[in-house]
């Protein structure tokens, strides 16, 4: 039959291969034969976007107008004891009342990280803000049982100090104590909050990203430490916080060494995420001193010769903390690398709530509003979303953009495939599920037509350029067989 028509072997053939890919395209956006679960996020919160606003900074309170703008409903403030009571039984609440009014009218709770800073009421006071055990745990206990329950109704999360760790890793800049000593600060602040407000959560501190990174590599001790806190803080708190910089895909390790190891003590917590930023400056001496481990967000720097020559003048064995101050300044205002750094934080900002949200974290705070004139370190110098004068920059825009698209999300999942691309959908209120996509290897096109019904989807691509705003977004109809996709995420919608 195949001799007297030639046509149908080959016909066979194209059908086979045809349909395999079909088949294999249908497995390769389910998910199914990777043996990963991608089943929706067990928690999520349709208000999960933040800010790190601060109050201890007394600009903190003015830039609440623009969160707002942002369509932020969440913001994190410190709160340090010298700022309410700087001496002995002298409570002074002029401050903390004017930032707090200022939520309260505009419908905000706060997320207030309290910190045991005095310089009378602790044991090792410390010129440089550093919190420690206090002298005398009733005076804390009295501190803490005003403070709670002056803003009852008005705070929903009480933080009890922010990245505590003792010698284990260092001398911490933010605890001058023990881990024993935190947990029986946890333990009384905790009693007197939920007396004086039962309804109020309580944050266990939040741990800082080395600690995880640490575990990874098998670092026992700090294992053990991490280990420590969670078992005997579990009973003191409603929720744990993790902070998140370096890589976004870094996320999903950070909460599984959490869930795993809460899942072992029989733990049942929110995960919360109140330090959220990018560009990582650390990234660039950990590339010099281990160049063996490519990073790509540094390679793109690397291309460019100003970047290479600057950092040719760094320290190999030990960079100061002025080096990466310089650096990070450099790499902001050099007109070849600025509008690199700036796409690339915006493009992280929409990974890092994809990845965190399909993770189950509930509420992601953005650091900060606006760089610091003179950055209080090299960290926090450049990544935050607005310029020291007020301007916006590129990721300012897309956070809006982000906060609109999914207002009233209600579930999200990450979609596994073998395509290589990322995939979120995110089940609405109202409507159909929308999607955020991108590529991390490579541009490529992709066909997600068995994700969708009809034969058009709405493609928004995220603002990544100086001098853009919301005004300037556009959306262009295509196809759902031919989306083309790079490492900038895009939102797709349908109807």
């Amino acid at each position: 039959m195949y001799k007297k028509n030639p046509l149908i072997l080959p016909g066979i053939i194209f059908f086979l291969i045809l349909t395999g890919f079909f088949s294999f395209h249908q497995e390769a956006l389910s998910g199914r034969h990777d043996g990963i679960d991608t089943a929706f996020a067990e928690s999520t919160n349709s208000r999960p976007f933040g800010v790190f606003n601060d109050m201890v900074v007394e600009k903190g309170g003015l830039s609440i107008q623009e969160a707002l703008e942002l369509g932020n409903q969440r913001t994190r403030l410190i709160l340090h004891w010298k700022m309410v009571e700087p001496r002995k039984g002298k409570f002074n609440f002029a401050l903390v009342d004017r930032v707090i009014d200022m939520h309260h009218k505009l419908g905000i709770k706060p997320l207030v990280t309290i910190r045991c800073i005095s310089k009378w009421g602790t044991k090792r006071p410390s010129a440089k803000d550093r919190s420690a055990p206090p002298r005398d745990m009733s005076t804390y206990r009295r501190f803490i049982r005003k403070v709670a329950s002056r803003y009852k109704g008005k705070v929903g999360y009480w933080q009890i100090e922010n990245e505590v760790y003792d010698t284990t890793l260092g001398n911490s800049k933010f605890w001058n104590g023990t881990k024993e000593e935190y947990i029986e600060l946890l333990k009384n602040a905790y009693d007197e909050i939920k007396k004086a407000d039962p309804g109020a959560n309580v944050v266990m501190a939040g741990f800082a990203n080395v600690i995880f990174r640490e575990i990874d590599r098998g670092n026992g001790k700090i294992k053990s430490f991490f280990e420590y806190l969670m078992n005997k803080g579990g009973n003191y708190c409603d929720t744990v916080d993790f902070h998140q910089y370096y890589e976004p895909d870094t996320v999903y390790n950070e909460v599984k060494i959490l869930r795993d190891t809460m899942k072992k003590m029989g733990l049942k917590k929110e995960v919360i995420s109140t330090e959220a930023g990018d560009l990582d400056i650390r990234l660039f001496p950990k590339h010099i001193l281990h160049p063996e481990k490519p990073i790509p967000v540094v390679q793109k720097f690397l291309a460019i010769p100003d970047v290479r020559n600057k950092i040719k003048q760094l320290k190999k064995n030990k960079i100061t903390p002025d080096e990466l101050v310089e650096f990070a300044i450099f790499l902001k205002k050099n007109p070849r690398s600025g509008p690199i750094l700036e796409k690339y934080q915006a493009e992280n900002l929409v990974k890092r709530y994809c990845i965190s949200l399909s993770q189950g974290v509930s509420q992601i705070y953005w650091v900060w509003m606006r760089d610091q004139e003179k950055p209080i370190d090299w960290f926090f110098g450049s990544m935050c979303l607005q310029d020291t004068d007020g301007r916006k920059k590129p990721h300012f825009w897309t956070y809006k953009l982000l906060i609109l698209k999914l207002e009233n999300f209600r579930r999200v999942k990450e979609i596994k495939n073998k395509t290589g691309a990322k995939i979120f959908r995110f089940d609405m209120a109202k409507g159909s599920p929308k999607y955020i996509l991108w590529s991390d290897n490579g541009r490529k096109k992709l066909d997600i037509s068995s994700l969708v019904s009809g034969s058009k989807v709405k493609i928004t691509r995220i603002i990544t350029q100086r001098g853009k705003t919301i005004r300037d977004v556009k959306t262009k109809t295509v196809s759902p067989k031919s989306i083309i996709l790079d490492e900038t995420p895009v939102f797709v919608e349908y109807r």
